[in-house]
């Protein structure tokens, strides 16, 4: 106890308060009851340089350079309610707003309990709101960009519980993104669902992952509000946000790419039936066809379809009339001839007699 007697004589009750407020390494400042200066620490004399000395003067004048109160002043709260406050105000000086800080009031009370001024903690924030405001403005862009994607984009918990929906997933859908965000991406596919085995698999595959470590590409099918269902294509990943690990899933429809495939392939088996039917054609004798074609008369009625013998008559007759780079063009006379020598052999001889006289009608009429 000596010892340490010795090693504060030195200091009066004022220094020793003076020496701690400037030790400390945030902005201090004492009020009075009508919001004038009494002390400030040597942290907040560097902030205020320009204003010193600012001992006596209004702390509004200082900290704000107006002459009028601040919106939101803690100290006037804690002053008339006699509890701390707590705000986030702006670094203010004659170029304007440079920073921002947190200002904590206490209340300086009497020993009888009455309010006789504030204590201002003040911790320069200014980096902070910075950054929050980079990230805020950085999460806006990323924001804008998977509201404007035409695939659909799920952000779901490790179990599947889904957190976050883009515009075309609840579009696609027909489920609001609230409604979205309430279910489980097994609720997507169809019926049935997946069993709980094969959920458990997909979650220990899901919880196996690295963040950030590649995508897994599936292509199954989910399930539509109205019931209906779509083939779908899948590409999924983990995502690390903040301290969570989430599955980020980036969903398209496959119906137009399964349409345009189907189409490549009646289109492949179209030109293939052809080529190999001209190639037929070409290597056969002239007695291969006749039989061909004797062949073909020789069914009844009913085994050729009357469209078929109709769509005979008629394209015969507009190749024969129109130009075609691998014959000449005929007359409707000439044609007409070439359907009457070949009725009964190449058509059916009552359609061409039909057809003629609906030639005929139509050359009076007009």
């Amino acid at each position: 106890m000596m010892r340490e007697e010795s090693g504060l004589h030195f200091y009066s009750s004022e220094q020793l308060m003076q020496v701690s407020f400037d030790a400390i390494q945030d902005g201090i400042c004492v009020l009075d009851g009508d919001l004038n200066i009494l002390r400030v620490n040597r942290c907040l004399e560097e902030w205020y340089e320009e204003t010193m000395p600012v001992t006596g003067k209004k702390c509004y004048q200082v900290f704000q350079g107006q002459e009028y109160l601040c919106d939101k002043c803690p100290a006037v709260k804690t002053l008339r309610t006699g509890e701390p406050a707590v705000e986030v105000v702006s670094i203010t000086r004659a170029r304007g707003v440079e920073g921002w800080i947190e200002l904590y009031s206490y209340p300086l009370k009497s020993e009888a309990g009455e309010i006789k001024g504030v204590v201002e903690f003040m911790r320069n924030i200014t980096e902070e709101v910075r950054i929050k405001k980079a990230l805020e403005e950085s999460e806006e862009k990323y924001r804008a960009l998977i509201e404007q994607s035409v695939d659909m984009i799920y952000l779901h918990e490790i179990d599947g519980s889904i957190i976050e929906v883009n515009r075309a997933a609840a579009e696609w859908t027909g489920y609001s993104k609230e409604e979205l965000c309430r279910m489980n991406v097994f609720d997507l596919y169809p019926e049935p669902h997946p069993d709980v085995g094969i959920r458990e698999d997909v979650i220990w595959q899901w919880r196996s992952w690295e963040p950030m470590s590649g995508a897994c590409n599936i292509e199954t099918a989910h399930k539509r509000k109205d019931g209906s269902i779509a083939p779908v294509s899948i590409n999924t990943g983990k995502v690390k946000i903040g301290n969570r690990e989430l599955i980020l899933a980036l969903v398209r429809d496959r119906t137009g790419q399964l349409k345009a495939e189907e189409a490549m392939r009646y289109q492949y088996r179209y030109e293939s039936m052809v080529a190999d039917i001209s190639s037929k054609f070409v290597n056969a004798s002239a007695e291969d066809i006749d039989r061909a074609i004797d062949h073909a008369l020789a069914l009844s009625s009913t085994a050729i379809p009357v469209e078929c013998r109709i769509l005979a008559i008629v394209d015969a007759f507009d190749a024969m009339t129109h130009r075609r780079p691998y014959n000449r063009t005929m007359s409707k006379e000439e044609a007409v001839k070439e359907l009457k020598d070949n009725a009964g052999a190449q058509f059916d001889p009552g359609l061409v007699e039909v057809f003629i006289s609906i030639l005929t009608e139509k050359s009076q009429a007009g």
